[in-house]
């Protein structure tokens, strides 16, 4: 930095700019306590899945080679590797990492995986700090953590579903507007500057809804890399002077206006802005695809034990609208060709949970895509629209009609690793170590329990930097 002048921006009390002072203002001493530990969970989350992706994430590979290729003397760690990278770098291939197995926290209610793109330049950044002289300690970490996270689910509220109508794909988009927030907090810009930030991450982030429909890209499995390097570009620009726009999300071309019809009122950004952090209200997924499937794949799992291995003639679910597009375009949804499209595919995933009886990262690997039971089976699952029975995505019900003309109904109506039914420590710590195991770098059992427990108690540490490194355990550790 040049120490040059900032131009002042206006004292306008918009909603960009109360959004812009709440960003700069939450800090380890505001952040409740609840907060902050919740936050915790989703930190363990997010890295736990992400060192799994470095083994096994589709599309993972060449983020990865990439960060093998450059400059390995920077100061910010790939997840799952021994690479040491600069934190552009390290932001975009843990950004790629970090949707890739479809495993991570989702908010049922705004449809967004909030703390994807925020944790991986949250991340970054917090290493760099470290690095220079500045440790970030962990309760002030997951403060810039939660307030991206919350602002990501606020932006979806407002915007997933009349975005993705409008040929948009919102979770990359939102993801990276939460990870400017979070950087820039983390760099303690004041509301000039958080806007700033805001501003510049909306010039390098977009998405087209167009990915979801080419059968052999893996671009929704990585989607977060583009955003979460932004993310921590847009900070560190803003840090040096680089100046935004005033309204980037209420303006007349802004934010609100481009992704939304007219009918958003971005006033809707700031309901229980302070009080209320969305984040913290987040799902952790018992199986690793779209959370739009999980209500289907828990019936699939219960009607399973009635259909007690008779053979079956046709599937019929039924869900809310949103659910569509895990059945369309029909023949992609039916034969998948990639794990992330299995993962987005209702009849796969429906089809997989009745025949093996359960859902795992196995079950996407290149031998279980071609497993002819279960395609034979997904051939048979149809989809009907029902928008009347309850609102929303977050329930399914299956009607399945046997050889004998027998049939089962099992209905779901509320989440598995929701709040209503969470999951506990100890649950997410068995996910963190079975993640670890797959690595490109595979953890050992203790070592990636160690790894966990460090990352729960980031509300206790001094340096956030030294959580994120993964322990050394002894032979005899290893043992036990």
């Amino acid at each position: 930095m040049d120490g040059r002048r900032r131009p002042t921006a206006p004292e306008i009390l918009s909603v960009s700019r109360l959004i812009a002072e709440h960003v700069a203002g939450v800090s380890a001493t505001t952040l409740p306590d609840r907060v902050a530990r919740a936050t915790a969970r989703s930190v363990l989350d997010a890295v736990g899945v992400s060192v799994g992706a470095s083994g096994i994430g589709d599309g993972c590979g060449p983020f990865l080679r990439l960060a093998a290729t450059r400059d390995r003397s920077g100061s910010c760690h790939v997840l799952g590797t021994g690479l040491r990278v600069d934190v552009s770098l390290a932001a975009l291939v843990n950004g790629a990492l970090a949707h890739a197995l479809d495993f991570e926290d989702a908010h049922d209610g705004a449809m967004v995986h909030p703390h994807a793109a925020p944790v991986a330049a949250g991340l970054a950044l917090a290493e760099q700090l470290a690095s220079s002289g500045r440790p970030v300690g962990g309760r002030r970490f997951l403060a810039a953590i939660a307030v991206g996270a919350d602002l990501v689910c606020r932006l979806g509220f407002l915007l997933t579903t009349v975005a993705d109508s409008r040929g948009w794909y919102p979770p990359p988009i939102f993801g990276a507007v939460g990870a400017a927030a979070t950087t820039a907090n983390l760099l303690d810009l004041e509301p000039g500057g958080v806007l700033d930030a805001l501003s510049l991450v909306t010039c390098q982030a977009t998405c087209f809804g167009e990915l979801k429909r080419s059968p052999r890209s893996v671009v929704r499995a990585v989607r977060d890399a583009f955003g979460a390097q932004g993310a921590v570009t847009a900070a560190l620009l803003a840090a040096d002077g680089v100046t935004g726009f005033d309204q980037p999300f209420e303006g007349a071309a802004g934010l609100v206006a481009m992704y939304g019809d007219g009918s958003a009122d971005p006033e809707r950004l700031l309901d229980g802005l302070g009080a209320t952090f969305h984040g913290a209200e987040v799902s952790f997924k018992p199986w690793p695809s779209c959370r739009g499937t999980h209500a289907f794949v828990a019936a699939a799992l219960a009607v399973r034990q009635e259909v007690a291995g008779r053979p079956v003639r046709s599937i019929n679910a039924s869900g809310g609208s949103a659910n569509s597009m895990l059945v369309e375009p029909r023949e992609q949804k039916v034969a998948p060709r990639t794990a992330i499209e299995a993962k987005f595919s209702l009849p796969f995933t429906v089809a997989t949970a009745l025949v093996k009886g359960c859902l795992k990262l196995a079950d996407f690997d290149e031998s279980a895509l071609a497993d002819h039971r279960v395609l034979d089976l997904a051939r048979r699952v149809h989809f009907t629209v029902d928008d009347v029975t309850m609102p929303g995505s977050e329930w399914g019900a299956l009607d399945v009609t046997l050889e004998s003309g027998e049939s089962l109904r099992q209905t779901v109506d509320c989440l598995p690793g929701s709040p209503a039914l969470p999951i506990g420590d100890a649950g997410l710590i068995a996910k963190f170590i079975d993640c670890a195991a797959l690595a490109a770098s595979p953890i050992e059992a203790a070592a990636a329990r160690r790894y966990a427990e460090q990352l729960l108690a980031l509300p206790e540490v001094d340096n956030a930097a030294v959580a994120f490194q993964c322990p050394r355990v002894t032979v005899r550790e290893m043992v036990d």
